[in-house]
């Protein structure tokens, strides 16, 4: 019976030890230990105390907190702070149950688990981040050299296509004018196409250089300054260009509507020029110089006024884009205004006529045409010769009055002094007179003579009477004297 009590009571007895020694649990750190407690605080147990800490401590660990733990005691209760976070508040059940002399031993030596377990805890981060990064400098540097292979080997791609079109290249023409042959353009395309490609190679390795320097601590400062030198600029001539992407598409607007009123007014005045268009108010002969100044003040005005009417502001880049072209408009042209200014009263006065002889300085012949910055003027040779209007500032003009168009052939003896000959013709007809040795063989030299005055015949038999030259054969097909 005594053996029978005893085997029942065995499975009560170690049940019941237990209940009298201190339940304990373990806080810890990424499921490493950092320090036991053995008693529960203000009902709430150990288990729990521990998991509260536990928690608390790896906040801490990932807000970045650098600092040591810091006890706090107050009376007989301690805190441990890991930054601004309250890691474990200890008192005297914990004192009791650890068996130390006070509460500050128990605190140093919990706090001193503490940073023990951080300290662990930051340096396998760091370990881990930095083969983390470089694993991640190689993989990219590898991704970079086979961007840069595949930019070359789409480059040779390109261009071994473009040597197969090159013939089938298209010129590069204006208003129907060959400006840039086939070949060129092949070349232009070929030579940009290795440019892209060296700039592509340029921006993937300039990329990479910033990214590898941006991975670790001690090279970041030097990445992102790296990157600020480019993006930096970049950044701010993107804002600055989409700042003013609505006044450049207002004065892309404007300037296409310029465009149209030019070529309208240079229609119109076209037109009046070749007789097509009938105003009372405009000469054919003065159409051209007028469309031209016309257009001038068109451009000048547009030039000025179109900032200010756009932005709404005198500030600005169209603003100032104005006012920098009306000043070198100015400076450029001045010569061309100075000789405009000179020439407009005579323009506008008909000072000039077509088919009237004219004498500016030493240039004398027959007025061909009258424009805004000179008078063309065809001399005794046939050639044309431009007098600029500035130059009658201070040269005198004479204006003998109509020239009266008479040519005909004249047969001179071959034997006779050519040079002298031709200066008594010219001397003859005088301002207008022109004349060419067309012909010049055993039978005659043949000139052939145009210039004002309807007695020119007449008057050229005299002088090479009284001169003593003597007149040649004509020959096959000439047409004798008129």
């Amino acid at each position: 019976m005594v053996l029978a009590l005893l085997l029942a009571l065995l499975p009560a007895i170690p049940a019941a030890a237990p209940s009298g020694l201190p339940a304990s649990a373990d806080v810890t750190l990424r499921d490493a230990r950092v320090l036991t407690l053995r008693a529960s605080r203000g009902g709430v147990p150990a288990e729990a105390r521990a998991r509260a800490a536990s928690l608390a401590l790896a906040d801490a660990l990932e807000a970045g907190s650098s600092g040591a733990a810091v006890v706090e005691v107050q009376g007989d209760s301690a805190s441990i702070r890991v930054g601004k976070a309250l890691v474990l508040e200890l008192g005297p059940d914990d004192v009791a149950a650890a068996g130390v002399p006070g509460i500050e031993e128990l605190s140093r030596a919990a706090a001193a688990d503490v940073d023990r377990a951080l300290r662990v805890e930051r340096r396998r981060a760091r370990i881990a981040e930095l083969v983390f990064h470089v694993s991640l400098l190689v993989l990219s540097g590898l991704v970079a050299f086979l961007l840069l292979r595949k930019i070359g080997d789409l480059d040779r791609i390109v261009e071994a296509r473009l040597q197969e079109r090159k013939r089938r290249a298209p010129a590069l023409r204006l208003r129907g004018v060959e400006v840039v042959s086939p070949a060129g353009v092949a070349g232009a395309l070929t030579v940009g196409v290795r440019v892209g490609r060296v700039i592509l190679q340029i921006v993937v390795a300039y990329a990479w250089i910033v990214f590898a320097l941006s991975l670790f601590p001690f090279t970041r400062g030097v990445g992102l300054r790296l990157g600020q030198v480019v993006l930096g600029p970049a950044a701010s001539t993107l804002a600055r260009v989409g700042g003013s992407l609505p006044a450049t598409i207002a004065a892309l607007v404007a300037g296409a509507l310029l465009g149209l009123a030019l070529r309208a007014v240079r229609l119109f005045f076209g037109s009046v020029a070749a007789g097509e268009t009938h105003v009372r108010w405009m000469p054919a002969e003065l159409a051209v110089p007028a469309g031209q100044l016309v257009r001038v003040v068109l451009v000048i005005v547009a030039a000025v006024f179109a900032g200010p009417v756009l932005t709404g502001s005198d500030e600005g880049m169209l603003a100032t884009v104005g006012h920098a072209a009306l000043l070198a408009v100015g400076l450029a042209a001045a010569p061309a205004l100075a000789s405009v200014a000179a020439g407009l009263p005579r323009v506008f006065g008909r000072v000039y006529r077509p088919g009237h002889v004219a004498e500016i300085g030493e240039t004398s012949g027959i007025v061909r045409a009258v424009g805004l910055l000179d008078v063309e003027i065809e001399d005794s040779s046939g050639r044309r010769v431009l007098v600029p209007h500035l130059a009658t500032l201070f040269l005198p003009t004479r204006l003998p009055g109509l020239a009266a168009a008479a040519r005909f052939e004249l047969s001179v003896d071959p034997s006779e002094d050519q040079s002298l000959v031709r200066e008594i013709l010219l001397r003859t007809g005088g301002p207008g007179t022109a004349a060419d040795l067309v012909r010049l063989d055993a039978s005659g030299a043949l000139y052939r003579v145009a210039g004002p005055g309807s007695d020119l015949a007449v008057r050229v038999a005299s002088a090479l009477r009284a001169e003593g030259v003597k007149l040649g054969r004509p020959g096959p097909g000439a047409a004798g004297a008129a």
